[in-house]
C-alpha cells in the first residue's frame, strides 16, 4: 500500500519492474512513492541483517502464514504457525559456548573471542510487534530454546538430547503467550534481550491453563509466569493467586531438590537459586 497514486514501468525487458511516483510535478525528478504499508499472504519468510562498520553483526529470521507492517508506526502482526530466529552478540559477556553444542565431526573446537546468543521460538496462533518499541509477542503452542553460539552461522541442535545433556546456559521453554524483548546492555551501545513466558492462567486469560515450562540442565520449572533478563542471567518463576510454582535445582556438589511455592529467582551464571514462600522441599537422588 502506497501513500500516493503509483505506476509500474520496466525499463529492460527481462528486468526488474520499479514502481515510481505517477504524480505528476514537472519541478521534481521522477521519484519512489512512500510505503505506507505491506501485506503478505501466503508462506512469507522475513530475513534482517544488522551491520556495524559494513560488518554483519546480528541475523534475524521470520516466516509467517500470512504478515503485515505498518510503515508509519512500526507495528506489525503475523498468522501462524511460523517461527521467528534471531543470532546476535552476547552483550553481557559472560557467556561460555558448550564443547558439546558447538561440536562437529573433524572440526576441532576453540574457546571464541565472543560469544553469540541464540533465540528460535515456533508459534501456532498470531504474532504482533513493534519495530520502534522493539519487542514481539507470540501466542499459543509457543516453544523456544536459546542459548551461546560462537557463530552468527550456528543454531542449537537439540536433536536426540535429555534435558540432563543440554549445553550449559541453554534453555528450553513452552507457554501459551511469550513476549521478546530487546533492552539495554551492560554498555551505552550495546543490547541485551528479555524473554516474559505466561500462561493463560496469568491475568486470568481464557484457553489452556496449564503453567509455562522451563528446561535446563542445572535448573527446570512450572510457573504461571516466567521471565528471563538475559544481561543479568536471571529467570524468575511466579504462581498465580492460589496456585504453586514448582522447581528442580541441581546445587553444585549437591543433590537435586524438588520446591513448591509461590516464587522463585534463579541466576544461571553462578547456579544460585532464591526462593520464598516455599511450602515443599523434597531431596532426590536424581532429576
Amino acid at each position: 500500500h502506497f501513500g500516493e497514486a503509483v505506476r509500474v514501468e520496466q525499463p529492460v525487458a527481462g528486468r526488474e519492474i520499479e514502481v515510481v511516483s505517477a504524480v505528476v510535478d514537472e519541478s521534481a525528478e521522477q521519484r519512489r512513492p512512500g510505503i505506507e504499508r505491506i501485506e503478505c499472504e501466503g508462506r512469507v519468510q522475513v530475513k534482517a541483517e544488522m551491520l556495524t562498520g559494513g560488518v554483519v553483526t546480528a541475523r534475524h529470521f521470520a516466516e509467517f502464514a500470512d504478515f503485515e507492517f505498518e510503515y508509519a508506526s512500526g507495528q506489525f502482526r503475523g498468522t501462524g504457525p511460523g517461527y521467528v530466529e534471531t543470532v546476535q552478540p552476547d552483550s553481557s559477556g559472560r557467556l561460555a559456548v558448550s564443547r558439546a553444542a558447538v561440536a562437529r565431526a573433524n572440526t576441532p573446537v576453540s574457546e571464541p573471542d565472543q560469544a553469540f546468543v541464540y533465540v528460535r521460538a515456533t508459534f501456532i496462533g498470531t504474532l504482533d510487534g513493534s519495530q520502534q518499541a522493539n519487542f514481539v509477542r507470540l501466542r499459543q503452542h509457543v516453544r523456544g530454546v536459546f542459548g551461546p553460539v560462537r557463530s552468527l552461522d550456528e543454531k542449537i541442535s537439540l536433536e536426540r538430547l535429555s534435558v540432563s545433556e543440554l549445553p550449559d546456559q541453554t534453555g528450553l521453554m513452552g507457554c501459551e503467550n511469550l513476549t521478546v524483548s530487546l533492552t539495554a546492555g551492560g554498555g551505552d551501545q550495546t543490547r541485551s534481550f528479555s524473554l516474559v513466558a505466561e500462561s493463560n492462567a496469568a491475568g486470568g486469560g481464557g484457553g489452556t491453563r496449564a503453567p509455562c515450562r522451563l528446561e535446563s540442565r542445572l535448573f527446570s520449572g512450572d510457573a504461571d509466569k516466567i521471565t528471563y533478563d538475559h544481561a543479568k542471567q536471571q529467570y524468575i518463576l511466579r504462581a498465580e493467586e492460589g496456585r504453586q510454582a514448582k522447581v528442580t535445582y541441581l546445587p553444585n556438589n549437591g543433590q537435586p531438590q524438588v520446591l513448591t511455592g509461590r516464587r522463585f529467582e534463579y541466576y544461571s551464571d553462578r547456579n544460585y537459586l532464591n526462593a520464598n514462600q516455599i511450602t515443599g522441599v523434597q531431596t532426590s537422588g536424581g532429576l
